[in-house]
């Protein structure tokens, strides 16, 4: 569906026991012989819980695709389909997605895997670091940069539904002082969902120069096309979920071009100084027709219609300059960051010239011309600058102790019409700390604080602005070593959000905002090889997401779309060298559907299969079938009109060759 706007103490975890009584806690698996998934705690992450995921192959079609594998994360939402979004936590993270750890494209993009190396989720947004955000987490790529090695790789590979993947990924290095890496990547797809073809293309090149031992330069340039059209969701209507049904009229088109340019630069001044400088522009355009529904009345009454064309206009620089020194006792980060964010839009809006049933929408009608539709002009600019500092400190051969400090100074203006026009601007301090102690040579306790705040856009249907959300964060957990290639990690937090928007009841094309939010939780990995061929990992999350001080009928419901348990099984087997087998078995809890909870969406198990055969020292065969039994399922769902489905099953193959 289409919409609208933009979207403690340690006592605070004491409730998570009589929780646990109630709740059975399932669990989430990696593999061991080539971990996807691996959990760690750095003083550079003030100690807090972070994920490495590992991205072997191209085939993988988005983050939505492994989000399952990594307890307390699922996918979320974001311009239905044309942007990517997980949830952590019990949070979304609006598409605040980083790369190497400065905002990533903010405008409806959905990066192309083939230029990433690999993806780390931070537990618990952390201001001092990535600047506004949402508390529950930050995700962030790793992009794929040349290494000073002679490495080609092709591949490709087809699936269901009309799914044909290649690339090519060339690295070399010119002389000792200068390398360069190419990477393309092409991709096609009718879609499981009616009317949702797709074609897509990215073209990454970077250059590497080392004109001394002590510097390094770098240049990116990277082009994005993608044609994904607004799927508009689904919905749920008399008790249960309308599968089957797509509100995405034939017409419905998308052509969004995206050009990134990057300048990196790492000087050592001494053996213990270095400083580094980052500049990221990045420039990009949409032209779209979204036709389908704009929002359901009741499940009694068609939805109605909606038709949009979009033409719209994006300017994002990003930047950072940061010294870094290695103390006797530590180490000292300090720096500036720096980011605006252009968007103007120029579109035409026709509501309610259409009606479509809820069961059986008929799309044979002919749309409207445009050119007699209702002009919106409208757009936002966004400019947020910070100092920061963050210090480790190792206190004893046991204690390290990690802080840090940043303050923010923003502005955001938003315009839509001649007539709404919002302005906030500010300042905002933020704080982390993290301690780790080393009980034993194998055990490790890990404790952290951390703060967070994000600016809420747009305007509430008296066309006044908001104020900004403020995040904290409690994180304890414990690491140990059981030996043998066995695992365990433990943690448990509480996080609490003040001035969370949601849906206005009274009129759905606006938001509110609704008091607080407050999420406890509990997060487990085991990783345990079973064998010298077969390994297992198990990890679960266990949330318990409610609304506070929201002053009316709402006022202690769990929060919508957000599950209470959320789990993953994976065993991967190696009969011989050359062939890896894997099997993966993912679970989410039910979920409330709104903020009344006056409907949930049920649980779902999904089973996926996986097999790799190294048929030469340079050529790997592959192949999946993702949701073996054909599960329809919900992956995400914020109301009843903003429901989103799981894919239907789907079989791959594919083919890589090194040369």
């Amino acid at each position: 569906m289409f919409r609208r706007g933009v979207v403690f103490g340690v006592g605070c975890l004491l409730p998570l026991a009589s929780a646990l009584a109630e709740e059975p806690v399932l669990v989430l698996v990696t593999n061991g012989h080539s971990p996807p998934v691996s959990t760690s705690h750095s003083p550079d992450r003030f100690m807090q819980t972070s994920h490495q995921l590992s991205v072997p192959d191209p085939g993988l079609s988005s983050i939505e695709d492994w989000s399952y594998r990594v307890p307390a994360v699922q996918p979320s939402r974001l311009g239905a389909g044309t942007g990517s979004d997980i949830m952590i936590r019990g949070f979304s993270s609006g598409g605040r997605l980083l790369l190497d750890g400065m905002l990533d494209n903010q405008h409806y993009f959905v990066r192309d895997p083939a230029t990433i190396e690999s993806i780390e989720i931070i537990k618990g947004h952390n201001s001092v670091l990535y600047g506004s955000g949402a508390p529950g987490g930050s995700l962030n790529y790793r992009l794929a940069k040349p290494h000073f090695e002679h490495r080609r790789t092709v591949w490709a590979g087809a699936g269901d539904y009309g799914t044909y993947q290649a690339g090519l990924d060339i690295e070399s290095p010119v002389t000792n002082r200068y390398a360069f890496r190419n990477i393309l990547s092409w991709q096609a797809s009718k879609g499981w969902k009616a009317n949702t073809e797709d074609q897509g293309l990215a073209w990454l090149t970077s250059h590497a120069w080392q004109p001394g031992d002590r510097t390094l330069l770098r240049f990116d340039w990277e082009f994005s096309r993608q044609t994904y059209p607004y799927d508009f969701d689904n919905v749920y209507a008399n008790g249960s979920p309308v599968y089957g049904s797509s509100y995405v009229h034939p017409a419905s088109r998308a052509d969004r071009h995206y050009h990134r340019l990057e300048l990196f630069a790492e000087q050592q001044l001494t053996d213990r100084d270095q400083l580094e400088f980052s500049l990221r522009h990045i420039r990009g355009r949409r032209d779209e027709r979204q036709i389908g529904f704009y929002y359901m009345i009741n499940d009694q009454l068609p939805l109605m219609g909606f038709d949009q064309q979009v033409d719209d206009r994006f300017r994002q620089t990003t930047g950072r300059i940061q010294y870094a020194r290695i103390l006797s006792f530590g180490s000292l980060k300090a720096g500036f960051d720096w980011h605006q964010t252009d968007n103007a839009y120029d579109n035409r809006r026709q509501i309610a010239g259409f009606w479509l049933d809820i069961y059986n929408p008929d799309m044979s009608f002919a749309p409207g011309d445009p050119a007699t539709y209702q002009r919106r002009p409208g757009g936002h600019d966004w400019r947020e600058q910070a100092l920061f500092i963050k210090q480790d400190v190792q206190v004893s051969q046991r204690l390290t102790l990690a802080a840090g400090w940043r303050r923010s100074r923003y502005r955001l203006n938003s315009w839509l019409d001649p007539v709404y026009r919002t302005s906030a601007q500010g300042l905002h301090d933020s704080l982390a700390v993290g301690l780790a102690y080393q009980l034993s040579p194998s055990t490790r306790l890990l404790g952290s604080y951390s703060q967070s705040w994000l600016p809420n856009a747009g305007t509430d249907r008296n066309g006044e602005g908001f104020d900004s959300s403020r995040g904290e964060q409690l994180e304890l957990g414990i690491n140990t070593e059981l030996g043998r290639g066995k695992s365990l990690n433990l943690s448990l937090f509480n996080i609490v959000q003040s001035d969370v928007l949601v849906r206005d009841p009274d009129d759905p094309a606006y938001r509110m905002t609704a008091g607080a939010k407050q999420v406890r939780g509990l997060e487990l990995t085991l990783h345990y090889p079973l064998t010298r061929q077969l390994d297992l990992s198990l990890s679960a999350g266990l949330l318990d997401a409610v609304l506070s001080r929201t002053g009316d009928a709402y006022e202690g419901n769990d929060f919508p779309g957000v599950p209470k348990r959320t789990a993953s099984l994976i065993l991967d087997y190696r009969p011989v060298t050359d062939v890896q087998l894997q099997a993966s078995v993912l679970y989410q809890g039910k979920r409330p559907g709104d903020r009344a909870n006056g409907f949930y969406v049920d649980a779902f198990t999904r089973l996926d299969l996986a097999a790799s055969w190294q048929l030469s020292r340079d050529t790997r065969l592959m192949a999946s079938i993702e949701n073996v039994t054909d599960e329809q399922y919900v992956n995400y769902v914020a109301a009843a009109d903003f429901v989103r489905f799981g894919a239907p099953r789907n079989l791959m193959l594919g083919l890589r060759h090194h040369w």
